[in-house]
């Protein structure tokens, strides 16, 4: 709820002592706890800068929160609404422009269809696999909202979205990670949605549940073994929410990196593409095709944000944490919002996150950490 309002901030409490102050000057949320509280508190009511700079000078931690809330009142905040979610701008042309295409494969994501013309290369057609189970046969009353074909020249492939270049030449083994990607920037075009988060979505027992995570945490590869142990799949890099607070499923190919494989092939999950594919970073990925991933119109009763951490033989175990502290993590893990930021959309978006029950896990055991969340989503 909105504690108080004026020209520069829009303070909101989240019932648990903490609080979260929108900068209506930079768009930007901040959020603190009781101590940040004290320290906001203080400057706005006219208290000093430099005699909380001198009574604090030995303990770096306060200093840097003390800079961050300085800074609020100075007009000096570092703008950044994103972490390591980097979305892009794509700009193509409508379909109907276009008609010269040979026999597309085509696919469906809920509404969105599209089509990839591999103009009978095999080597195009081999990164296929990763969409085999989203194959669809065209209605007569549908279009298509997306067509991707290539230009291929010395063994480097030039991606096209409806007759327009927007990316320049690739090997090979670069291709396909690439056109999963854009294709989900396409998608997002064509979504309302009032936030996008860095995590893993899947549906069980009526249950959502959203695994918000940073590169390396092993999101991924934990979404993986739930869906292969009765979870249904929803999407992996991306979860969009809507303002109702439903999630528009993204079921691509879940990207796993090389340090899983062998922990995945070891409890029996697959891989359907044997070839090894290289990120714009250098990882190296294979692409798991989803085996149950859940549809459109989910009716959803209870939703779980879980935060997961991987640590080598870390014994599981399972944290309730406030608004505050998994509003930390989405930002940390990375996020985009579809429009700027204004005090009706924080207002929503924390609103959406309030109603999520909030946890952290740590584990080290795949099936140590499902039998744990499948527990507290059965409570």
């Amino acid at each position: 709820m909105i504690v108080s309002s004026d020209e520069r901030f829009c303070l909101y409490n989240t019932g648990e002592g903490d609080l979260l102050i929108f900068s209506k000057a930079s768009g930007q949320l901040y959020a603190f706890d009781a101590f940040g509280v004290t320290l906001f508190s203080f400057l706005s009511e006219g208290g000093s800068k430099e005699t909380l700079l001198q009574t604090f000078e030995d303990n770096d931690d306060v200093i840097a929160v003390i800079h961050t809330v300085s800074h609020l009142f100075e007009g000096r905040e570092e703008i950044k609404h994103t972490t390591d979610m980097h979305i892009l701008t794509l700009d193509y042309p409508s379909t109907s422009l276009h008609t010269t295409y040979t026999q597309p494969f085509h696919y469906r994501l809920g509404f969105f269809i599209f089509a990839i013309d591999t103009n009978n290369r095999l080597s195009i057609e081999e990164i296929l696999v990763a969409f085999h189970h989203l194959a669809c046969i065209l209605k007569v009353d549908e279009k298509v909202a997306l067509y991707i074909d290539f230009i291929t020249k010395d063994d480097r492939y030039t991606i096209r979205f409806n007759g327009k270049i927007i990316h320049e030449p690739l090997e090979l083994d670069a291709l396909l990670p690439r056109v999963l990607d854009l294709i989900r920037i396409a998608y997002y075009k064509d979504n309302e949605y009032l936030i996008s988060l860095h995590a893993g979505a899947l549906y069980f027992k009526k249950k959502l549940l959203l695994l918000p995570a940073v590169s390396g945490s092993g999101k991924s590869t934990l979404c993986a073994y739930l869906m292969h142990q009765g979870f249904e799949f929803l999407s992996d890099e991306v979860a969009m929410i809507n303002k109702d607070s439903h999630i528009c499923p993204i079921p691509l190919a879940l990207a796993i990196k090389e340090g899983s494989w062998e922990a995945l092939e070891n409890n029996k999950i697959l891989f359907n593409d044997l070839r090894a594919h290289k990120r714009f970073d250098g990882q190296r990925l294979r692409y798991l095709a989803p085996a149950n991933y859940a549809k459109e119109d989910l009716k959803v009763e209870g939703a779980y944000l879980i935060f997961p951490r991987y640590i080598a033989r870390e014994p599981t175990s399972i944290d309730s944490i406030t608004t505050l502290e998994a509003l930390s993590l989405i930002i940390t893990a990375g996020y985009e919002v579809i429009d700027s930021y204004d005090e009706k959309s924080i207002r929503e978006w924390i609103g959406i996150v309030e109603t999520f029950q909030k946890y952290t896990i740590t584990y080290s055991d795949m099936d140590d950490a499902r039998q744990t969340i499948e527990k507290l989503m059965e409570e």
